[in-house]
């Protein structure tokens, strides 16, 4: 495969357009397994692997143009034979084959790979007996399994003996420096990509906790934490190390072999493109048209007031100007309504990918699960759909294997033998609402209590009077799982934390809601954008903020003889309900010089963030602004409480202020 050979626009054009056609595919393939017409969507898979079969062949990837041929040759094989069933053997088989198309043409750069092509064009073939062909494809296709672990194997052992250096220099030196944290990150990235390669979820997981752990604060990381994190780390990767191993021959063979054939392995990455429809851009083109009129306008008007005239001309000027100031103002608002429409896609691009993650997970834990999609045309920003992508496969991972029941418990209880799966989609306000129900056995309550407690999350006095929905709350703390065992999908106590926190990364929030017998619901809160957001613009020590206008309850003016001082923290009463408030420029530690307010009335700004309600004192309230979200620079990035920057209007810069950590902050849990 010369991928090196392709101009690279045409192999990014390729790639985005071979994503599409397989993933056309699984879903009839999917179809195809829950009762749709074989021969419909047998059609729709052959139209798809035609199409990529002809763009191989024209940028000359040999590989993947000679499977595509042969997995066409079988296709058209079951369309002239009209069968009206596919064995689930073979179904699975066609799920691998389209896996592996995939991978040629996305994990990898240049000619060298692990799969044996020539092996599975052999497996496809239909040599007159299908369930011959079957079993002889199966055994053929346990020697791919076994060279992948095999590759999987010696990349992962490297990156654990890297790390294994690392410690014992990091002991020697006594300092957890710059260049250690890179060497780190560097190498347990490698092991979560090659998990990522062969679908080791669990060390996948493992690897992402651990590398958010470095990344968080690591300038202040002690030398005996950071060993003592890393030392479980490498047990995590021994043990699946050991498993793999085992099942390959048992000992590690001699690490002579040239990783990946001195190709490097990539992730597979969120798509960058975004396909656009032509009504959107002739719209685009006459918006732009009319910014050249409306600068000619101006460039007119602005020769008119340097021209020395009568008062009365200049007047005039001033009034042609004010309209045309005003036909500025529509076009800029048409324009940023166009560019959203830009960055918006249907959900549906989403979700239709996690019905074939749901039935891997199936398959694994001999469980039978529909996928149900409701609101899949609810459009959303392809920024924020790329960010919801890992929360949610972790979500209708964690719904199949601990939510849904096998098919002998679900008939015992009356429920069907499938269980069902719904991911819904809806708007509400600014924010676009996900959820991921199934009809599973639920939440145990008690199991996650007695658990929080033997962890010593929560004390056995402490878990008498907190709530269901408290409880509940401990499911997203890292490591608490119900799980009595340990399997390659979970049971780590991984996952749910990271759902969490990366969704807090997009100012979205999660919450679950769970009847047991009867199932469980994630809801998921994410903003519609987070290119252009509404903001209440607040005035502390002569410096502008922004406030996200979602999180913003009200702002209001009392008296400072009402405001109090409990356990050392300020506070107010409004309308019978406590509530914390403080200095915004305290709370921003030394981002200001903090000054005394003299003031005989305080200008407060009440804030909800993920159902926690605070109260910022500022100078004086400016009003709202619709901002533009620019990423925080790297002087502030270890300020808590600041998500962004913005650009006025008049050209000055501002800081945008997180919600949630600035809560933290004033309530103790973090300092700045």
């Amino acid at each position: 495969m010369q991928a090196h050979q392709v101009p690279p626009d045409l192999l990014e054009q390729f790639k985005i357009e071979s994503h599409d056609n397989i993933e056309q595919a699984e879903v009839a393939l999917l179809s195809i397994e829950q009762g749709s017409s074989v021969q419909e969507e047998i059609n729709e898979i052959f139209r798809a692997i035609h199409t990529i079969k002809g763009s191989a062949a024209y940028l000359e990837l040999t590989d993947i143009k000679e499977l595509s041929h042969a997995f066409e040759n079988t296709l058209d094989t079951i369309r002239k034979s009209k069968q009206i069933e596919i064995p689930k053997e073979k179904r699975d088989l066609f799920f691998t084959v389209l896996d592996t198309i995939k991978s040629l043409i996305f994990l990898f750069h240049g000619e060298a790979h692990v799969f044996d092509i020539k092996e599975m064009i052999r497996s496809l073939e239909i040599p007159g007996e299908e369930e011959k062909s079957v079993q002889s494809s199966e055994n053929k296709f346990g020697k791919f399994k076994d060279r992948s672990a095999k590759i999987f194997c010696e990349n992962v052992d490297q990156q654990f003996e890297t790390l294994k250096r690392l410690g014992n220099k990091i002991i020697e030196v006594n300092s957890f420096d710059e260049d250690s944290y890179t060497i780190a990150c560097r190498a347990v990235q490698g092991i979560k990509n090659a998990c990522q390669f062969i679908g080791e979820f669990e060390l996948e997981e493992t690897s992402v906790a651990f590398k958010e752990w470095l990344e968080s604060g690591k300038t202040s990381k002690e030398v005996k934490i950071v060993i003592e994190q890393q030392a479980r780390y490498l047990k995590k990767v021994e043990e699946v190390l050991c498993k793999f191993t085992e099942g390959n021959g048992g000992k590690k063979e001699a690490k002579n072999h040239h990783l990946l054939l001195q190709q490097e392995m990539v992730p597979l990455k969120a798509s960058k493109t975004v396909r656009v429809d032509q009504g959107l851009l002739d719209e685009f083109m006459n918006l732009v048209g009319e910014l050249i009129v409306s600068k000619n306008v101006f460039a007119h008007l602005q020769t008119k007031l340097m021209t020395k005239g009568k008062e009365e001309d200049r007047a005039t000027t001033v009034k042609e100007f004010k309209e045309s100031s005003k036909f500025l103002s529509r076009i800029t608002a048409e324009l940023q309504q166009k560019v959203m429409k830009l960055r918006m896609v249907p959900i549906r691009t989403l979700f239709q990918k996690y019905p074939l993650v749901a039935r891997d997970v199936a398959s694994k834990t001999g469980k039978l699960v529909n996928v149900q999609f409701e609101g899949e045309e609810t459009a959303i920003d392809k920024g924020i759909a790329d960010q919801i992508s890992e929360p949610l496969l972790h979500l209708v991972r964690n719904a199949v294997d601990h939510g849904i029941e096998t098919p002998d418990d679900r008939k015992k209880v009356g429920k069907t033998e499938a269980g069902t799966i719904l991911l819904r989609a809806a708007y509400q306000g600014n924010f676009i609402i996900l959820e991921i129900l199934d009809d599973g056995n639920g939440i145990e309550i008690d199991k996650v209590k007695a658990k929080a407690i033997e962890k010593k999350f929560l004390t056995v006095a402490d878990a008498e009077k907190i709530t269901k929905q408290e409880i509940l709350d401990y499911i997203f703390v890292p490591g608490l799982t119900t799980s009595s065992s340990i399997t390659d999908i979970s049971g780590r106590g991984v996952g749910l934390d990271i759902v969490k926190n990366n969704l807090k990364k997009i100012k979205g929030n999660v919450s679950v809601n769970t009847e047991e017998g009867e199932g469980t619901s994630f809801k998921i809160e994410v903003p519609l954008t987070m290119a252009i957001m509404p903001a209440l613009l607040v005035k502390s020590c002569d410096s502008i903020y922004a406030l996200p206008l979602a999180e913003v309850s009200e702002t209001i003016k009392i008296p400072l003889s009402e405001l109090q001082t409990l356990c050392t923290k300020k506070a107010i009463v409004l309308r019978g309900n406590v509530v914390p408030v403080e200095d915004l420029n305290k709370v921003l530690g030394g981002l200001e010089q903090q000054q005394e307010r003299k003031l005989l009335r305080l200008s407060i700004v009440i804030l909800n963030s993920s159902g926690s309600q605070f109260g910022l004192i500022v100078d004086s309230v400016c009003g709202q602004e619709e901002i533009v979200v620019k990423p925080l620079p790297e002087t502030y990035s270890h300020i808590q409480g600041l998500s962004g920057t913005s650009i006025l209007g008049n050209g000055k810069t501002i800081l945008i202020l997180d919600c949630g950590q600035l809560y933290n902050v004033l309530v103790g849990r973090t300092e700045n």
